[in-house]
C-alpha cells in the first residue's frame, strides 16, 4: 500500500473511532495523552517511520493533528451542524452555548423554488 493508502486506512479505523467518543468524554489528561500517542504511533507506521521518530518534525509536517485540535474540530463541526435547526439551536441553547440572531433568521423555501431544485 501507498503511504496516502495507509493514511486513509488509519484515519478510517483508529482517528474516526476515537473522535466517535472522545469529544464526548471528560478524559484525564494522562487519558487524552494516551489516545495522542496511539494516533502519533498510527501515523508513524503508516509512514513508515522508526517509533523513536520526533512528534515535533510529525506535526511540523502537518500530517496529523494533536487529539485536541482533533477534539476542537468536531465540536466545531457539531456546533455547525446543530445551528442548522431550531431544535438543535435549543439544544445549544440549554448546553448555555450562544446561538446568533442570523441563525435564528431561517425562512421556508417556497414551494414552487423546492420543486424546480428537485
Amino acid at each position: 500500500m501507498t503511504e496516502p493508502n495507509l493514511l486513509r486506512v488509519i484515519q478510517a479505523f483508529s482517528i474516526s473511532r476515537i473522535l466517535f467518543v472522545a469529544p464526548y468524554m471528560r478524559l484525564t489528561k494522562s487519558e487524552k495523552n494516551k489516545l495522542d500517542i496511539i494516533i502519533r504511533k498510527g501515523i508513524k507506521c503508516a509512514l513508515g517511520l522508526p517509533p523513536n521518530t520526533s512528534t515535533a518534525k510529525i506535526l511540523s509536517l502537518g500530517v496529523s493533528n494533536t487529539l485536541n485540535e482533533l477534539i476542537e474540530r468536531a465540536n466545531a463541526s457539531q456546533q455547525k451542524r446543530l445551528l442548522g435547526s431550531r431544535t438543535g439551536r435549543k439544544i445549544l441553547e440549554r448546553l448555555g452555548y450562544q446561538t446568533s440572531e442570523q441563525d435564528k433568521d431561517t425562512r421556508e423555501i417556497p414551494k414552487s423554488i423546492r420543486e424546480k431544485v428537485r
